[in-house]
């Protein structure tokens, strides 16, 4: 075909997908593909429809095919971004979108989307040291430099135009493809070489973040690395379950396939950085979560956060309390002077500020800030109701002293451990 007719048909796709005809520009991008298979635009156009159909690892699929047949091709770069914004992957979102950036400097669609990323990762309390552009694997030739090294390790061997990695050596359930028969790398490439990047920046403990859905890219993750001669025990890989959102008993319905969910961005906005905070860590990572929206934002003891922060607050509203009546508070040190407690909502309250010490350690130890989420709740509750059962500013100073040493003690501790889940504690509410 000439150049004319090849122009007719990319402006009759274009003309399919503009006007909403997703499936059919889908269908007839990939039969053009066919025919010219060295076009980038085809390859980005196809990665577009996917897009648009919640199919984003099929998208940044397209989108890669397209950057190699031209790595100058910025528009895709932040096509990229998208997709790995909605895939849920901001680190390599910002890297794409920074490429296109550094590709063209005046793109301002790319700038735009990179600040939205970077700012609502920013208003939910999470920042990166490190954005990591995935693109920059081939730049240095660190993809490349990874795979010979396994072929002279005699780790990868050839098999129907493709290489395989020997994964299986390493206890995974069957060799992995990391370079296929066209010559184009595959994910687990891109992954061997950005995980080497990790080690070689002498990282003691490595912390991966994944979605259940990939628990069975453990073990050749794993096996790569100990195939390149470094420590797979250095890695650690928390997997993260998914979270349904509810409006009370209403389930909202979700699908990235549909294009239907819901944005961090849009579950921030509508209950606060605090609660979607705290809500998150409630359960263990590998537990399902269920969100419930009303719940999160609303002012009761049912919701947990709240029931938290309220308690740092009465804290504090005794305190402005004391002053007003013109008490001087000396804080209590010698623990003798403590024994004046003796109500059992004061020995139940002793006892669980005892505990914290070991619920942070537990907690960093086992990576399950959940716990932290349970003992602040707990300890709330133990101060509500010491609170509804005993006068603080009584006239007895001993004892006066005694008791706003203890909720003293528990109003640092509620903040501290707020201030650890990344929440804020109120000091009025």
């Amino acid at each position: 075909m000439n150049q004319e007719q090849k122009d007719k048909k990319i402006n009759r796709l274009i003309s399919l997908f503009t006007n909403g005809a997703i499936d059919e520009c889908k269908r007839e991008t990939r039969k053009t593909l066919e025919i010219y298979p060295n076009e980038p635009f085809l390859f980005n156009l196809l990665g577009v429809t996917h897009a648009e159909t919640g199919l984003f690892a099929e998208a940044v699929a397209s989108y890669k095919q397209a950057t190699q047949l031209n790595p100058e091709y910025f528009e895709v770069y932040n096509n990229m971004g998208v997709a790995y914004t909605h895939w849920k992957k901001p680190e390599l979102a910002v890297g794409s979108l920074k490429q296109a950036i550094k590709l063209n400097p005046d793109y301002a669609e790319a700038f735009n989307n990179l600040g939205n990323s970077q700012k609502d990762l920013s208003d939910f309390g999470v920042t990166f040291d490190k954005w990591f552009s995935e693109n920059s694997l081939m730049k240095t030739d660190s993809l490349n430099k990874c795979v010979s090294k396994l072929e002279i390790n005699s780790k990868i061997y050839e098999k129907d135009g493709a290489k395989w990695f020997r994964s299986s050596d390493y206890g995974d359930e069957k060799d992995r493809v990391i370079m296929r028969e066209n010559g184009q790398s595959t994910y687990f490439a891109s992954d061997i070489a950005y995980h080497v990047s990790k080690y070689e920046r002498k990282y003691k403990k490595i912390i991966n973040i994944w979605g259940a859905d990939h628990h069975g890219y453990i073990p050749r993750v794993k096996a790569s690395i100990e195939a390149l001669g470094y420590s797979p025990k250095v890695l650690e890989i928390l997997l993260v379950q998914f979270a349904a959102l509810f409006r009370g008993k209403k389930k909202l319905q979700m699908s990235t396939r549909s294009g239907q969910f819901v944005t961090l961005k849009e579950l921030v906005m509508e209950v606060g950085k605090d609660a979607a905070r705290f809500f998150y860590v409630m359960r263990k990572s590998e537990q399902h979560l269920d969100f419930d929206i009303e719940l999160a934002k609303s002012e009761s003891n049912d919701n947990p956060v709240y029931y938290i922060q309220y308690a740092h607050a009465r804290i504090c509203s005794v305190f402005n309390q004391m002053k007003e009546k013109k008490y001087a508070f000396t804080k209590i040190k010698d623990i003798s002077d403590l024994s004046v407690l003796d109500e059992p909502q004061e020995i139940s309250l002793l006892s669980s500020l005892a505990k914290y010490p070991d619920v942070i350690e537990s907690s960093a130890i086992t990576y399950e800030p959940h716990q932290l989420a349970y003992y602040l709740k707990e300890l709330a509750n133990y101060f509500h109701t010491y609170y509804n059962a005993n006068q603080f500013l009584v006239d007895d100073e001993k004892l006066r002293n005694a008791r706003l040493s203890l909720i003293d003690a528990t109003r640092q501790v509620i903040k501290d451990g707020l201030l650890q889940l990344g929440v804020s504690s109120p000091e009025k509410m």
